[in-house]
């Protein structure tokens, strides 16, 4: 498959935080799984990645304004990606 943003075919499994942000409250997975192309380092997260990080907004919804929440992926999921 071929980078959107500069067309190389070349990806890698890379691991790096991913912000989720909502009326003020913030919260921070460390070590999410996703793509990276190997030319211009866009990334990419997989569909079950994306689904799994989807069940975080009732936190960002429940939180007080100004919360910020941190998370690390291997404790999100029972097999980490």
């Amino acid at each position: 498959m071929r980078c959107t943003a500069c067309g190389s075919e070349e990806r890698h499994c890379v691991r790096h935080s991913k912000l989720l942000e909502r009326n003020g409250v913030v919260i921070v997975v460390r070590d999410v799984p996703m793509e990276e192309c190997s030319h211009c380092e866009t990334r990419w997260l997989t569909a079950d990645t994306a689904r799994t990080l989807d069940q975080l907004f009732p936190l960002l919804r429940s939180a007080q304004p100004g919360s910020t929440i941190v998370r690390e992926w291997d404790d999100l999921t029972p097999t980490a990606a």
